[in-house]
């Protein structure tokens, strides 16, 4: 059993020893078999809330409502939910109601897929009865029973197959996919940020281009914003790296103010857009001009270059990374100056040396000897720039 199961154990053993069953879930069973990095541990048991709450001193109530407790243990979280079943999903979200339950296997039988319906006691034996384990052997996605119901009880489990599909390098199960396509309309029932962070980690997985393939044949593409089949279609992920990348591969042929509406409709933090916003607008001028000058990569800055330079490769078919990268990292590295800190002469020497006060002239002026040193006009050297704006008349 793996080191982070058994650092656990403990809390399986007090839920037991005070007559109640309980056992790993989720997740965390499902990478174990996988032979997968495992991450957050989950506990279901017979135990009510309340009964978790006075078996463990430290304890955060985070969705008491739906029986959740987190216990914090030797530093470590550990969410424990009590065996659950729910009731009508009204509105495609989530269960108007929780009925609490004293049955492992009802409890499994609401989870989504069968391969994260698998349940693990404290000696490392398997409780499986809806057959994940086949499902995993057979890499196939499936949902637990009836898939058309699934769907209709939590819309974003349609979304989740598609991350699973990527993340996993799964195939979706023929009658899962079939219940996708009936259902792909009530995708627009759930919030774009839940929809994100699904497709985010759709496009991070190694199977993202069958994922997004099925993205598209299930119609679930008509029913999130702004994005469409041409946008997919014909783009190279694999040479893009990081999500900004991708995104901007996603959004390339948009103007500079359609590409922040998108990321704003999905709800992106500023930052991010930022991000993508600067990546797309190094590669449309790129584009446009077909020149990595040394300004535009003090300009843009090396992560933004390497970003968009990648992102130029995924369509060049003469271009390749291993080549391009390296030869603008030298580039790159070669310029007298990285950044406006750098320059040897400051905004207070200028109002000095022509005995002006403060104003727009300063930054304009700034801007002008950077310029000027970033394309060997001069030196980066006090004097020398000194000289230089003498010569030039400045301002």
């Amino acid at each position: 059993m793996d080191a982070s199961f058994l650092k656990a154990i403990p809390i399986l053993h007090k839920l037991q020893g005070n007559g109640f069953e309980a056992y790993f879930v989720g997740g965390a069973v499902r990478d174990y078999l996988l032979k997968k990095q495992i991450s957050d541990i989950d506990i279901a048991t017979s135990a009510l809330p309340k009964d978790v709450m006075k078996l463990f001193p430290k304890t955060i109530e985070v969705g008491i409502e739906h029986g959740t407790v987190v216990v914090v243990f030797q530093g470590e979280q550990y969410e424990i939910t009590t065996f659950r079943s729910e009731g009508k999903y009204e509105d495609h979200r989530r269960p108007s109601e929780v009925t609490f339950v004293s049955s492992l296997k009802e409890d499994l039988q609401r989870r989504d897929f069968t391969i994260n319906a698998m349940a693990m006691d404290d000696n490392g034996s398997v409780i499986d009865p809806y057959n994940g384990q086949e499902d995993l052997n057979k890499k196939i996605i499936r949902a637990v029973g009836n898939s058309n119901e699934r769907f209709q009880e939590d819309a974003l489990r349609m979304m989740r197959a598609l991350r699973f599909m990527s993340q996993l390098d799964f195939a979706i199960a023929k009658e899962t996919i079939e219940a996708m396509k009936a259902n792909a309309e009530l995708l627009s029932k759930i919030a774009i940020e839940r929809i994100a962070i699904e497709f985010e980690k759709l496009l991070l997985g190694i199977g993202y281009d069958k994922s997004l393939e099925e993205f598209i044949k299930t119609g679930l593409i008509d029913y999130v914003p702004f994005l469409a089949e041409k946008h997919i279609c014909d783009k190279n992920f694999s040479k893009v790296q990081s999500l900004a990348e991708k995104w901007a591969l996603l959004l390339c042929h948009l103007e500079e103010n359609e590409v922040e509406k998108c990321l704003r409709i999905w709800k992106r933090p500023n930052h991010f857009i930022t991000e993508v916003k600067s990546i797309v607008k190094l590669y449309q001028t790129i584009i446009q001009t077909k020149r990595w000058t040394k300004e535009l990569l003090y300009n843009f800055g090396w992560s933004t270059t390497a970003s968009a330079a990648r992102l130029y490769c995924s369509f060049s078919s003469e271009e390749n990374g291993d080549t391009l990268l390296p030869h603008l990292l030298k580039t790159y590295e070669s310029l007298p100056i990285h950044k406006r800190e750098d320059l040897a002469y400051t905004g207070t020497e200028l109002m000095q040396h022509f005995n002006q006060k403060p104003g727009p002239w300063i930054g304009e002026l700034i801007e002008k000897i950077e310029k000027a040193v970033i394309r060997g006009e001069v030196q980066n050297d006090f004097e020398m720039i000194k000289e230089w704006l003498v010569k030039c008349h400045h301002p």
